[in-house]
């Protein structure tokens, strides 16, 4: 499932990363150098503990097109990958509307990924 520049990607473990991939912390990946601001990076890191089913790759502005064309590479373990890039962070810290709308895409995707496993 693509939502827009981010995508939503459930299969097998890829260890390809083709040197775009950097772990920055135990639970953080990115592609690019995403810069995020103090507010975006506060609400990003809201954002991971709300949906801590989801291993999110946050993705710079710059990285976008190889990002999507690449998007099965970042599913891994038993979590679902969401590439997020780092405009819709900044807009969704800011803009309450936006920020609905996608965490919305965020949790109508976790139901219907539990109902295929499920069914």
């Amino acid at each position: 499932m693509e939502m827009n520049t981010n995508g939503v990607v459930a299969s097998n473990y890829t260890k390809d990363y083709n040197n775009k991939v950097k772990n920055t912390t135990a639970n953080s990946r990115t592609i690019g150098e995403p810069q995020l601001s103090e507010e975006a990076q506060k609400y990003y890191d809201q954002l991971k503990k709300k949906f801590s089913n989801y291993d999110f790759v946050l993705v710079s502005k710059d990285q976008i097109e190889y990002a999507k064309a690449n998007i099965g590479k970042y599913a891994g373990g038993a979590k679902t990958a969401v590439l997020i890039d780092e405009e819709k962070i900044e807009r969704m810290a800011t803009d309450e509307e936006y920020r609905k709308k996608y965490e919305g895409i965020l949790s109508g995707a976790a139901n219907q990924i539990a109902q295929v496993k499920s069914g």
